[in-house]
C-alpha cells in the first residue's frame, strides 16, 4: 500500500471539491437510475436480465458513494493513499457518464510529488 497523502496537500490541490464533484455525480445517476427502475415494467422475480442488470449498477453506485464518502473523511483527517485514489478511478470508470477525467488527471498530478 502506498503511503498516504497528507490532508494539507489534498486540500491545496482541491480533493475534498473533486470529491464531492463525483458523490454528487452519483447521486444524480442514481437519480436516473431510480427513476428508470420505477418505470420499469414488472419483472418477473429473478428472470429479467436487465432488471437485474439494472439493480446490480444501483447497487454499485451505492457502494462507490459510500466508499467517496469514506474517503472524504479520511482526507480531512489523516490523508489519503493513492492506491485508494486509483482504485476509486477504476471503479467509477465502470459507470457511464462519470466525470474520472479530473480523478485521473489530479492523480497524474500527485505522481510529480
Amino acid at each position: 500500500m502506498s503511503s498516504a497523502l497528507e490532508p494539507q496537500l489534498l486540500k491545496d490541490r482541491g480533493l475534498l471539491s473533486l470529491l464531492q464533484d463525483l458523490a454528487q455525480a452519483i447521486r444524480m445517476a442514481r437519480l436516473a437510475l431510480n427513476r428508470e427502475i420505477s418505470a420499469y415494467p414488472p419483472p418477473i422475480p429473478a428472470c429479467d436480465a436487465q432488471f437485474n442488470f439494472l439493480l446490480e449498477k444501483r447497487r454499485r453506485l451505492s457502494q462507490d458513494s459510500r466508499q467517496i464518502q469514506r474517503l472524504m473523511t479520511q482526507a480531512a483527517r489523516e490523508g489519503v493513499a493513492r492506491d485508494d485514489l486509483e482504485a476509486l478511478q477504476k471503479r467509477l470508470s465502470r459507470h457511464d457518464g462519470m466525470p474520472v477525467e479530473r480523478l485521473r488527471t489530479f492523480l497524474n498530478e500527485i505522481r510529480g510529488n
